[in-house]
Formats: C-alpha cells, sequence, structure tokens
C-alpha cells in the first residue's frame, strides 16, 4: 500500500517540478517494527517405541497426540498474542502512512492552489519547509494521542 503512495506522490512531485518526493525507503522504514512470530514452547521428545511396528498411521497419531499434549496450549496462546501485536502494528503503520503522505500532500495542494490562483492567503515557505521537516522525522510511537482523528 505504502509503495502505490509514494510512486504516486512521485510522479505527482515529477510532474509538479518539485524535488521533495518521498523515497521508497521512507515506506519501507515503516515496516521495519513489524512483530515476528516465534513459539517459546519447544515440543518435548515423543518416544514412540515399539509403536513403529504398528505402522506409520499409528505413529503419525501418536506424534499428533504428543505434540497437542506438549504444545497445543502454548501454541494457541503464542497465536493470540502474536494476533494482538499484529493488530495493534497495523493500526500504528496506517497512522504512520498517512502522516507521511499528508506531509507531502498537503505542500503539493499548497502548491497547487497557488498556481491556479485560488489561494486566499500568502505562504510562509520557510515556515512551510519547517513544518514539512518537522513532519517528516515525526515519529508516531512517541505521539499516540496525535494521530486521533477530528471530526
Amino acid at each position: 500500500m505504502s509503495r502505490g503512495a509514494i510512486d504516486a506522490l512521485q510522479s505527482v512531485a515529477r510532474e509538479m517540478g518539485r524535488s521533495d518526493a518521498p523515497s521508497q525507503d521512507e515506506g519501507e522504514n515503516l515496516l521495519r517494527d513489524a512483530p515476528r512470530f516465534e513459539l517459546a514452547t519447544i515440543p518435548g521428545e515423543i518416544n514412540m517405541g515399539l509403536w513403529r511396528f504398528l505402522g506409520e498411521r499409528v505413529v503419525r497419531s501418536g506424534i499428533r497426540s504428543g505434540l497437542q499434549q506438549t504444545v497445543g496450549n502454548a501454541l494457541k496462546e503464542e497465536l493470540r498474542q502474536y494476533d494482538a501485536a499484529l493488530s495493534q502494528w497495523s493500526q500504528q503503520l496506517m497512522n504512520k502512512i498517512e502522516v507521511l503522505m499528508n506531509s507531502y500532500t498537503d505542500a503539493y495542494r499548497v502548491q497547487l492552489h497557488r498556481i491556479a490562483g485560488s489561494s486566499k492567503d500568502r505562504v510562509d515557505t520557510p515556515q512551510l519547509e519547517r513544518d514539512l521537516a518537522l513532519l517528516r522525522s515525526w515519529d508516531v510511537s512517541e505521539h499516540p494521542h496525535a494521530m486521533r482523528k477530528v471530526g
């Protein structure tokens, strides 16, 4: 998703003759903190002993049963925790992508309004550039309440 949005913004920036287009690295950096799934419990030894002589089907059934006993509940809990972490991370990712995209689109929009002659206010370009630099370095995780939508 961020790759397509960044491609679109790069295209708009080229058409407008702007040099402040986002890079693919900016989008890829957002993905670096993705949670990883790790199973903390290692299954214990499953001794099938003489059951091997009763055939592959019996051995498979025994292994399945042994794994369910040793890892089953732990695996379910690990998956539940990973699901929660992934959900939280994906929401934060969407917020970060929105901030990144808005930091560029707002500046482009101002320039387009100015070109079209529809801007009522004079734009303080140095202040706008400082604001854009601040937004580019903004870390949403440090300001979680700043991302609430109004309205």
